[in-house]
């Protein structure tokens, strides 16, 4: 296309370029800065188009900002989610099971359609980083937070003793992750943040 089909005239084409997209999700709009794009700009009406090889760029990125706005929450991105998935041999309707969630959660994660919980995320983690994990969550109810403390420390320590695990020692565990969540991520935070800074 060469011509804008609202104006008539001659399309500027621009590279390198910043957009505010607005991707819908299960819980509503959310928008996203997109960079680096191309696309053909109407000089007149200002109406923008993107040709087959602009699409493709425009989605990559359109993926780069979805997994830049997880990974800011300190959640997996799609891509983990599913490759954790595939490593343990699940469908997505297995996961669904194993983890006692509703039907197309899974698929809604790995398509960004939703965000899962810090809880589920943890889980997945768990998955992925121990195999007796998949053992523990298949033979044992999974409701809260709670569970999934209880989950970790029988898995990461299986000799703790049952007797041992009082809501208070339980409460400690739960900080420290949540301690040691936060530890990780915030190197990225304040990139992210500096990030932000320098765009505005």
């Amino acid at each position: 296309m060469k011509n804008c089909i609202n104006c008539e005239i001659k399309l500027t084409h621009l590279t390198n370029q910043n957009l505010t997209a607005n991707f819908k999700t299960a819980n509503g709009i959310k928008k996203l800065n997109l960079t680096g794009l191309s696309f053909k700009k109407c000089n007149k009406c200002g109406e923008i188009f993107f040709d087959s090889k602009d699409s493709k760029i425009h989605d990559k990125q359109l993926i780069k900002a979805l997994e830049e706005n997880r990974k800011k929450k300190g959640l997996l991105t799609a891509k983990e989610i599913k490759q954790i998935r595939e490593e343990r041999n699940l469908t997505q309707e297995e996961l669904e099971k194993l983890l006692r969630i509703s039907p197309k959660n899974v698929a809604r994660w790995e398509t960004y359609k939703s965000d899962q919980s810090q809880t589920a995320d943890l889980l997945l983690r768990m998955l992925k980083n121990n195999p007796i994990c998949f053992e523990f969550i298949n033979k044992n109810s999974i409701k809260n937070k709670k569970d999934v403390t209880i989950l970790f420390i029988k898995t990461m320590f299986p000799d703790y003793p049952e007797s041992e695990l009082t809501e208070e020692r339980i409460s400690k565990f739960e900080k420290i992750i949540s301690s040691t969540i936060n530890k990780e991520i915030q190197p990225y935070q304040k990139n992210n943040n500096e990030n932000e800074r320098k765009v505005s």
